[in-house]
């Protein structure tokens, strides 16, 4: 399973500030970012994100999701959303990602609730004693095998 990163964290993920580090550090290490569309646009507005999104993308630690097949999954399910973030949500059902770092409360609700993201839900990533999640991810499908 890949790791999704919302904007509102991007400067302290991409900055490895607070308990973001251990999500930054596991994405670089072993994990894998996915991102795509809207959410591409919104992380590569920060310089440092765009520099980091490229290499990890060379070299298999970050998958871009079909930016076409995301627009239309957000604008299908954007009116049973209560955050301002379908693409983000398009982006998890699309590649099956159920990890999230965030801070917004209302994409909280809708990741974690029981009516978007489901089979299996959604999690949080937000403090250090969440780095558990990180432990138990199965491998991301677009993760590049080491030989």
């Amino acid at each position: 399973m890949c790791l999704l990163v919302d904007a509102n964290i991007c400067g302290d993920f991409f900055n490895r500030r607070g308990a973001f580090s251990i999500a930054f550090d596991w994405v670089h290490e072993k994990g894998c970012l996915v991102y795509g569309g809207q959410l591409k646009k919104e992380l590569e507005q920060n310089p440092m994100a765009e520099r980091i999104l490229t290499v990890w993308y060379q070299s298999g630690h970050a998958y871009r999701e079909d930016d076409e097949a995301i627009s239309i999954k957000a604008k299908q399910i954007r009116n049973s959303c209560c955050s301002t973030d379908p693409h983000i949500l398009a982006v998890a059902i699309l590649s099956k990602s159920r990890l999230l770092c965030t801070n917004d409360g209302n994409l909280i609700k809708d990741f974690t609730g029981n009516r978007i993201i489901t089979n299996p839900k959604g999690k949080i990533f937000r403090y250090s004693s969440h780095r558990h999640l990180l432990k138990n991810v199965q491998p991301c499908r677009w993760k590049k095998k080491k030989s």
